[in-house]
């Protein structure tokens, strides 16, 4: 992998998704959580057909975000309520 500035981000992943990958990865050089998502589809293609929602620093959220080498995302499997 290719270091361009050294900025890494956390990523946990929960459920099946973590079955389909892994419970923990690093992602570098990435500006925001859409490229996240792209180089995370890259490195597993399986995780692409998966619905999920994505928490920046324990919040969710529903639009692209920046992030930071401090940032933590979480991949959290599709739930609902009842």
């Amino acid at each position: 992998m290719n270091i361009i500035d050294g900025m890494k981000t956390k990523v946990l992943l929960f459920g099946q998704l973590a079955e389909a990958a892994a419970p923990e990865m690093e992602i570098f050089d990435v500006r925001d959580t859409d490229q996240l998502v792209q180089e995370i589809n890259k490195r597993f293609p399986a995780l692409s057909s998966m619905h999920y929602r994505i928490a920046v620093n324990k919040n969710l959220i529903t639009e692209n975000t920046t992030i930071t080498n401090t940032t933590t995302v979480a991949l959290l499997p599709a739930f609902s309520g009842g």
